[in-house]
Protein backbone atom coordinates (compact mmCIF):
# COMPACT_ATOMS: atom_id res chain seq x y z
CA UNK A 1 0.00 0.00 0.00
CA UNK A 2 1.07 3.54 -0.64
CA UNK A 3 0.82 6.59 1.56
CA UNK A 4 -2.16 7.85 -0.48
CA UNK A 5 -4.05 4.61 0.21
CA UNK A 6 -3.55 5.02 3.96
CA UNK A 7 -4.91 8.57 4.36
CA UNK A 8 -7.92 10.74 3.67
CA UNK A 9 -6.81 13.74 1.64
CA UNK A 10 -8.34 17.06 2.76
CA UNK A 11 -11.00 18.53 0.49
CA UNK A 12 -14.55 18.06 -0.69
CA UNK A 13 -13.92 14.66 -2.30
CA UNK A 14 -13.15 12.85 0.95
CA UNK A 15 -12.88 9.07 1.05
CA UNK A 16 -15.67 6.51 0.64
CA UNK A 17 -15.94 3.43 2.83
CA UNK A 18 -18.53 0.66 2.85
CA UNK A 19 -20.30 -0.92 5.81
CA UNK A 20 -23.11 -3.42 6.34
CA UNK A 21 -24.83 -1.09 8.82
CA UNK A 22 -28.30 -0.04 7.72
CA UNK A 23 -30.04 0.94 10.96
CA UNK A 24 -30.39 4.73 11.29
CA UNK A 25 -29.58 4.71 15.01
CA UNK A 26 -26.38 2.74 14.42
CA UNK A 27 -25.37 5.03 11.55
CA UNK A 28 -25.95 8.11 13.71
CA UNK A 29 -23.84 6.63 16.52
CA UNK A 30 -21.04 5.95 14.03
CA UNK A 31 -21.30 9.51 12.70
CA UNK A 32 -21.08 10.98 16.22
CA UNK A 33 -17.89 9.02 16.95
CA UNK A 34 -16.29 9.82 13.60
CA UNK A 35 -16.98 13.54 14.01
CA UNK A 36 -14.89 13.50 17.20
CA UNK A 37 -11.76 12.71 15.17
CA UNK A 38 -9.67 15.81 14.59
CA UNK A 39 -9.98 17.00 11.00
CA UNK A 40 -13.24 15.24 10.13
CA UNK A 41 -15.71 17.87 8.90
CA UNK A 42 -18.52 15.82 7.32
CA UNK A 43 -19.83 12.27 7.38
CA UNK A 44 -22.43 11.37 4.75
CA UNK A 45 -24.26 8.05 4.33
CA UNK A 46 -25.59 6.65 1.07
CA UNK A 47 -28.17 4.07 2.12
CA UNK A 48 -29.54 3.73 -1.42
CA UNK A 49 -26.85 1.13 -2.15
CA UNK A 50 -25.76 -2.03 -0.38
CA UNK A 51 -23.46 -2.14 1.39
CA UNK A 52 -24.06 1.35 2.78
CA UNK A 53 -21.48 3.89 1.66
CA UNK A 54 -19.91 6.23 4.20
CA UNK A 55 -18.22 9.34 2.78
CA UNK A 56 -15.84 11.06 5.17
CA UNK A 57 -14.63 14.59 4.35
CA UNK A 58 -11.72 16.19 6.20
CA UNK A 59 -9.96 19.53 6.39
CA UNK A 60 -6.55 17.95 7.05
CA UNK A 61 -4.82 14.61 6.47
CA UNK A 62 -6.44 11.86 8.54
CA UNK A 63 -5.12 8.31 8.73
CA UNK A 64 -7.55 5.62 7.49
CA UNK A 65 -6.44 3.38 10.36
CA UNK A 66 -7.69 5.99 12.85
CA UNK A 67 -11.11 5.95 11.16
CA UNK A 68 -11.23 2.16 11.18
CA UNK A 69 -10.18 2.01 14.86
CA UNK A 70 -13.13 4.21 15.85
CA UNK A 71 -15.48 1.98 13.86
CA UNK A 72 -13.97 -1.16 15.36
CA UNK A 73 -14.63 0.22 18.86
CA UNK A 74 -18.32 0.17 17.88
CA UNK A 75 -17.91 -3.34 16.43
CA UNK A 76 -18.45 -1.96 12.93
CA UNK A 77 -16.32 -2.67 9.90
CA UNK A 78 -15.50 0.15 7.49
CA UNK A 79 -13.86 -1.02 4.30
CA UNK A 80 -12.24 1.66 2.13
CA UNK A 81 -13.30 1.70 -1.49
Amino acid sequence: MSYIDDIIIPGVDGRVFSTKLDDVADLNELKEKLMLIGGVTKVHFNTEVFPTEVKIVTDRVVNVEEIQDVANDLEVHLIKK
